[in-house]
């Protein structure tokens, strides 16, 4: 039979619209939309109602509410779940088994795993409140469960579940039949897609490729009373550092007598000892075992690549410089390495695959770790390139002789052998630009801080006869450095939220470096 339903429609400018419409229900259908018809975004009244909203047999809107009005928040999420994706609404209003949910979201239909979003759940009874740990796995959780009741009701999605939880040695309040669980608009928009995902949990910040133009217009400096003692500045400070990998901080205090980086680092985190200490000073000394610690020139290279995880985040500060010579310069090799995957991409896939092999040998230390140029955070072809790429390995002082198969293998992969060399040349031809690098005489009481796994740092040759170059240095693992933003970004949503609208080179820009697509 027939059913009339009543829709009301708050807009945007604070207007009510309503209008009738009908459909065809079935009682049990009616008994499982009976709640109170809520406020459901639009732009302005239709006198049309079949164009305001769209109520077919095989897709009807569930009434939703907002997270909030839209005059009160413009990024409120709007939900609602097409009841009739399910042929048949059981007695009592209960839905018919199904693997999935679809929910609208902005108008947007999405479709959920039902496991997916039972394990997602984040009461009270299945993240311990003061710990905020998990209390059962994912395998706990039978492949079969689907939701027995869902409706949207404050801004919330929620789903009372068919099956509990399996394992007999979960708490006992979470082995009850009928779990509930509760799902705000923004976790479901940001799960929607994987793209969304990464956006949303910042584990991938926004990246910003520069060369010595843009970065000469972009350089970021902060005093270091700010550093230490404003939490907004800070916030500020470290977005531009996901941003770019690149930061200075100025009048550091005199750290000859005190040294100044463990202090500089543990504002977003401890730092990361290695064989060289907690922190380390680089200054020309004879017989080196290390050619940092030379006058000699210190090409473009990236630290520590032969440990299993080398450190995210390097600091050095600058306590003295007199010589003659000694100058600093940066290169974005994530840039690189882009420019090559859009103008190249059976060359950029060698560079992702053919193993390197890093090592540190000497002092009664043998250090050793292969891994490939550019290593991918996801390498489907279905995310954005910015988001796939995840670090860069470069340093040449410290690069072993290469694993060889001198076998009849080794000839069907000679191929892939060369095109890797012509993506190593590539990528060192970028780097060796001096269009692409970004150059400063660091000055006493400077520190610069940089990601060690995208910016790859170098020093010129000086004359170590001219006077004093002492810097002291340190290192903070990139979980840490994230962290701190997502800490701050909370604090202080203003400065520390990253901003995720999305920045692209095209193949065009690539194109300018001279470099066209390979056969």
């Amino acid at each position: 039979m027939a059913s009339t339903l009543r829709s009301v429609i708050r807009c945007t400018n604070g207007s009510r619209a309503s209008f009738t419409t009908s459909t065809r229900v079935s009682s049990a259908s009616r008994r499982c939309l009976s709640s109170r018809a809520l406020s459901q975004p639009c732009r302005t009244p239709n006198p049309n109602p079949r164009n305001a909203i769209k109520l077919q047999p095989s897709n009807f809107n569930f009434p939703t509410r907002q997270l909030s009005t839209v005059a009160s928040d413009p990024k409120a999420v709007a939900l609602e779940i097409p009841v009739f994706q399910f042929k048949d609404i059981l007695p009592h209003g209960e839905l018919p088994p199904t693997k999935t949910l679809k929910v609208n979201i902005d108008g947007q239909p999405f479709v959920f795993d039902n496991v997916f979003l039972r394990d997602a759940c984040t009461c009270n009874t299945c993240v311990d409140p003061s710990t905020q740990q998990k209390l059962f796995t994912t395998s706990d959780i039978p492949t079969d469960i689907y939701p027995r009741r869902a409706r949207v009701s404050d801004g919330r999605l929620k789903i009372e579940w068919s099956h509990r939880l399996t394992k007999s040695a979960i708490p006992e309040n979470l082995k009850s039949d009928y779990h509930w669980s509760f799902y705000s608009g923004e976790f479901l928009k940001n799960s929607a897609t994987p793209i969304a995902s990464v956006k949303s949990n910042m584990s991938d910040f926004r990246r910003i490729y520069w060369d010595k133009k843009i970065m000469e217009k972009e350089v970021f400096w902060i005093e270091y009373e700010d550093y230490m003692k404003n939490e907004v500045a800070l916030a500020k400070a470290l977005r531009h550092l996901s941003f770019y990998g690149l930061i200075f901080i100025r009048n550091v205090p005199d750290g000859r007598e005190v040294d100044q980086v463990p202090g500089l680092a543990e504002r977003i985190g401890n730092l990361k000892r290695t064989f060289y200490g907690d922190t380390w000073t680089v200054k020309s000394i004879p017989k080196s075992k290390n050619i940092a610690y030379t006058s000699l020139d210190l090409g473009l290279h990236m630290d520590l690549l032969y440990f299993e995880s080398p450190p995210g985040l390097q600091f050095l500060h600058c306590v003295e410089n007199t010589v003659t010579g000694g100058e600093s310069y940066f290169a974005d090799a994530m840039r690189a390495a882009f420019m090559i995957q859009a103008t190249s991409p059976t060359v950029f896939d060698t560079l992702t695959r053919f193993p390197v092999n890093f090592h540190y040998h000497n002092d009664a230390k043998h250090y050793r770790f292969s891994r490939p140029i550019v290593v991918m955070k996801n390498p489907s072809e279905n995310y954005h390139p910015q988001l796939g790429i995840d670090h860069i390995n470069w340093a040449p002082p410290f690069q072993a002789p290469f694993t060889m198969d001198n076998t009849g293998a080794m000839v069907s992969k000679s191929t892939h052998w060369r095109k890797f060399l012509k993506g190593m040349g590539q990528l060192n031809d970028q780097f060796e630009n001096p269009a692409n690098q970004y150059e400063y005489l660091l000055k006493e009481g400077d520190c610069v801080v940089f990601f060690n796994r995208r910016v790859l740092h170098a020093r010129k040759g000086f004359d170590a006869q001219s006077g004093k170059r002492r810097l002291t240095g340190g290192y903070v693992d990139i979980d840490a450095f994230e962290s701190a933003c997502r800490v701050l970004a909370e604090r202080h949503p203003e400065e520390g939220r990253q901003d995720t609208t999305g920045f692209e080179y095209l193949t065009e820009h690539a194109k300018d470096f001279g470099y066209t697509q390979w056969s």
